[in-house]
């Protein structure tokens, strides 16, 4: 942004207001921060700094969030607020946002703060921007009553449709925007009647607001949608002589396609965020219980080798936690909270390679083509994701076509300009590579094609999908800061047109695929703080099996004073939790580091670590290892971290 936005962070500790300092910089380079910690110094802020959003910590040691929220909210209800904390649960979110605050973000995920920043400022700006048109239509309302019919040379400068009629809904006068509008000479307009003119009708519409105003004499107002879709907004005011009789009606035309465009990209991205605050709220306990699940999982595994029937039972168990855990990646995708490990790619490279399978999964009653552009800009994403979004959208195009059909993928580029920005408002001018799936399916009707990314959407039947299929697509694009168009009528099928954006830079070598190396044990002495039981007993016996001497711990606390009591030379490594009660893990591994400069760590986490490395303040490198895992996999990964050269 050019001007400097002024931020207000209410924090007691120095480094917690440096980490959001460091995230709001990323986005909003020229911001100025002042950090306070005392209702006075709020208070003096508000007045003397004047910020253009605010950044509070829930809990204070002699202030909170809410007392602040409540403050702003008198003093200074246009600032958007956003609540910062370290741990929340639901009813806390819940009060937070009741109260007013405009959006919350745990300090664990603070690297969305920028995100969460950015979209309170465009917030702000859309509501002053309201605020304003609002002020201006009553301003402009108050006016029309005034003038005389002496409507015209002034009236004439009004960007919006401005006509006198008469009881035949004849047009007696019109001003420049109308001939604008309708293409045609001002002295042309005059003497036709309205419906006709804009809606190329034989007679009027009902219900008409001029012809309200006729009857009551009051002004009217409605919104209506042309037959070409464009969204009116009409405003009726009677002109009436002395004796009090109606002599003529004013209607006021404003288009508002394109705001109601803004409107819908404003929901939109406020229903991503509820999914999202949504998804990662339960991905942790979510994901601890799915560890204990695939954890004891494996352990029962061996247990049962020898019993055929118990080994089908099994693997069904494993089916269904897979399923689960495929739904929560599938809804931390949607609402753009997924790790994603970007690479310069080549697009039709990628498209490819993938179609094989592609043929494979759709089925030999669809014809499939392909193409792909040899020199498609390069893109910097995620492999996986993208692979993701071309499988879900072929998916979908085979679904369409249960008897039969074409299924054709293209690649491309495109160069979007100012004008096709113009029309189309939520795109950004530049250049992007373009993915294009398209199908001779059943197609869509315009109600369909308005939910079609909505999660839990499907026109499917039961048990045949979750209807995060495209949703996925439309947050993975989203994530990538692309976007995505449909093209679809019902009986002439569906294309699907997804736009990233394009870099100057070659793509990058693909690497090698690598074997996984068997599993491995060890004799060294390994501290693992854990707070969910399940998860603790499932990883001490599986490691203590593999040769470790384990010691446990179920909180940070605990972890630290069991560190210092077993001799903290003599322990290897830590694999702590990043969330549990007392002290979290990246805490009391600092402690623990001050006393053993050589220990190795391991952080373990539910919640979707989200580009964790910066939102916690860690350097690249930091090993990280996400829930849900089984055995296997916390062995492979401590074996990787112990055999490691620092």
């Amino acid at each position: 942004m050019d001007e400097t936005t002024r931020v207000l962070i209410v924090e007691d500790l120095p480094t917690d207001a440096e980490l959001g300092e460091r995230e709001v910089r990323q986005v909003l380079p020229g911001s100025e921060f002042l950090r306070v910690e005392s209702r006075e110094d709020f208070l003096a802020a508000l007045e003397t700094f004047r910020p253009d959003i605010i950044l509070s910590d829930y809990k204070l040691p002699h202030f909170d969030g809410l007392a602040a929220l409540k403050l702003a909210q008198e003093r200074a209800p246009d600032i958007p607020f956003i609540i910062v904390t370290g741990s929340m649960n639901e009813d806390t979110a819940v009060e937070c946002m009741k109260a007013g605050a405009w959006d919350y973000v745990i300090k664990e995920h603070v690297r969305r703060l920028g995100q969460a920043v950015l979209n309170g400022l465009e917030q702000k700006r859309l509501r002053k921007e309201k605020k304003l048109a609002e002020e201006s239509l009553r301003a402009r309302e108050r006016e029309y009553r005034l003038l005389s019919q002496e409507f015209h040379d002034l009236l004439d400068a009004i960007p919006d449709n401005l006509v006198r009629l008469d009881k035949d809904l004849k047009i007696l006068w019109a001003n420049r925007a109308v001939a604008a509008d309708a293409d045609d000479m001002p002295d042309r307009i005059v003497g036709r009647h309205c419906y006709a003119l804009w809606c190329g009708a034989t007679r009027r519409c009902d219900p008409c607001p001029v012809v309200r105003t006729f009857e009551t004499g009051k002004p009217a107002n409605m919104t209506v949608t042309r037959p070409d879709g464009r969204i009116w907004d009409l405003r009726t005011f009677p002109l009436i002589d002395d004796d009090g009789k109606i002599l003529n009606v004013v209607e006021m035309k404003r288009d508002l396609t394109e705001h109601r465009k803004l409107e819908d990209q404003l929901r939109q991205a406020q229903k991503m965020e509820a999914v999202g605050t949504l998804a990662g709220g339960i991905a942790h306990d979510f994901n601890n219980a799915l560890t204990g699940i695939f954890g004891f999982g494996e352990l029962l595994h061996d247990r049962v080798a020898g019993d055929e029937e118990a080994l089908r039972d099994f693997d069904e168990i494993m089916r269904c936690a897979e399923r689960a855990a495929k739904l929560t990646r599938q809804l931390l995708a949607y609402s753009r909270r997924q790790v994603i490990e970007p690479v310069h790619m080549n697009l039709s490279t990628l498209v490819e390679g993938l179609m094989k399978l592609i043929c494979k999964v759709v089925g030999e009653h669809i014809e499939v083509k392909t193409s792909l552009e040899k020199n498609v800009p390069t893109i910097n994403a995620d492999h996986g994701q993208i692979e993701q979004v071309l499988m879900n959208l072929c998916l979908n195009a085979r679904d369409a076509m249960p008897k039969g059909g074409r299924l054709v993928v293209e690649t491309g580029d495109a160069d979007l300009d100012e004008e096709y920005v113009r029309q189309n408002p939520y795109m950004r001018t530049g250049r992007y590579a373009v993915l294009s799936v398209s199908d001779t399916g059943v197609g869509m009707d315009e109600k369909t094609r308005g939910r079609v990314f909505d999660p839990f959407f499907t026109t499917k039947g039961p048990d045949q999908g979750t209807g995060l299929g495209l949703a996925v697509v439309y947050g993975i694009v989203k994530q990538h800061g692309g976007f995505i168009h449909i093209y679809s009528e019902p009986g002439k099928g569906s294309a699907f047109k997804v736009y990233l954006p394009a870099i100057d830079a070659p793509p990058a070598a693909v690497p090698e695929s690598r074997e996984e190396e068997i599993v491995r044990g060890g004799k060294e002495t390994i501290l693992l703080a854990e707070d969910e039981e399940a998860i603790r007993v499932m990883s001490e016996r599986f490691l203590k099996e593999l040769g470790y001497d384990v010691l446990v711990a179920r909180n940070g606390e605990e972890a630290i004073d069991c560190f210092i009591r077993n001799g903290s030379a003599g322990i290897a490594l830590a694999v702590l939790d990043l969330v549990m009660p007392r002290k979290g893990g990246k805490e009391a591994f600092e402690e623990m580091r001050k006393l053993n400069p050589a220990l190795k760590v391991i952080f373990m986490s539910g919640y979707s670590f989200d580009g964790i490395h910066g939102s916690l303040g860690f350097t690249a490198g930091v090993p990280l290892l996400q829930k849900p895992f089984g055995p296997t996999k916390l062995a492979r990964k401590i074996r990787e971290v112990l055999d490691a050269h620092d």
